[in-house]
């Protein structure tokens, strides 16, 4: 997701044109920026996103319903869109 789910980032607009199902934060549990937000995460889940997180952050709670915390790597696998037959 943009900007480690800053405030103004992903915005209502992107997510409708692109209709994402999952989104990766990375984020780490250092940082001072107070990502991700709550108000990104409330846009992404508005929007039907499953969030996977590599750490926990210094930003908004995980909502279990929605967000993941891999606390390490992501690995993502995405099934092959299925051949197209041309009649």
């Amino acid at each position: 997701m943009h900007h480690h789910g800053s405030a103004y980032s992903s915005n209502d607009a992107w997510l409708a044109a692109t209709t994402p199902e999952v989104g990766i934060i990375q984020v780490g549990n250092g940082n001072s920026y107070g990502h991700p937000t709550s108000s990104a995460l409330g846009r992404l889940h508005a929007h039907g996103v499953s969030t996977y997180w590599n750490e926990t952050g210094a930003g908004a709670t995980p909502d279990p319903t929605w967000d993941t915390v891999a606390n390490g790597t992501i690995v993502v696998q995405a099934d092959p869109a299925p051949a197209r037959r041309t009649p």
